[in-house]
């Protein structure tokens, strides 16, 4: 997961290529989500999903999207609520099911660690805020 150069000049932060995979993650569901939102009522009806709520969820998918391409730090803290919330719902579904979604947990599991890297961190908050300051070096041992 090497970054890339940002947009922009001399400073600009760098963006590392596994935020623009999750943004076309992201992307990709939104325009599915927004695409099932424009199917007959009838079939929308069958499966017991309102509207609304599909155009809510494509609209703040792909608002999320664009904010992690952009570095916004409010979409890295969403990102990682989002995952967090995700994984709550996938290990009550499995308790309630006894069927364990491995795969969804693990992809959960991975993204979250992924945005809590130090590199990652660093593309959204700066480094000054990754980094531990380091200790004077004339400082005294005890």
């Amino acid at each position: 997961m090497s970054p890339q150069s940002g947009q922009g000049s001399g400073g600009a932060r760098r963006r590392p290529r596994g935020v623009i995979v999750i943004a076309l993650l992201l992307a990709s569901g939104a325009l599915m989500t927004g695409a099932v939102a424009l199917a007959p009522a009838a079939t929308l009806a069958a499966f017991g999903l309102p509207r609304s709520l599909l155009i809510v969820s494509a609209l703040l998918t792909a608002v999320l999207a664009y904010g992690l391409v952009r570095l916004r730090r409010w979409a890295w803290a969403a990102m990682l609520s989002f995952v967090a919330i995700n994984a709550c719902f996938l290990l009550a579904r499995a308790l309630l099911s006894g069927v364990v979604p491995v795969g969804g947990l693990a992809l959960l599991l991975a993204v979250g660690t992924y945005l809590l890297l130090p590199g990652v961190r660093a593309a959204f908050w700066g480094a000054h805020w990754c980094v531990p300051p380091s200790a004077p070096a004339n400082e005294e041992e005890a």
